[in-house]
């Protein structure tokens, strides 16, 4: 499944998912991720927060989750600690 990013959100080719954020100097704030029912249990929430670490690592930025469910996967898995803001 093809992950595109527009300007403030990473989203599905189909619209079916999109992970929303917001930029403030060095920070992008993910702001709600929502999936389609359709697609629960397929991970693709967890591809949208995996493509914003993506876009954070290769941009240097940091990201700071106020979406739940961006920041439980962020701070579950330990190789995103390098992107998660202070």
């Amino acid at each position: 499944m093809d992950i595109l990013l527009s300007e403030n959100r990473f989203y599905t080719a189909d619209n079916l998912a999109q992970l929303v954020f917001d930029k403030k100097d060095s920070t992008l704030i993910v702001l709600h991720t929502d999936v389609d029912p359709s697609l629960a249990g397929q991970g693709v929430g967890k591809k949208l927060v995996l493509a914003i670490v993506q876009y954070a690592r290769q941009n240097g930025l940091k990201i700071k989750a106020e979406c739940s469910f961006a920041y439980a996967v962020l701070t579950k898995t330990s190789e995103y600690a390098d992107v998660l803001a202070s």
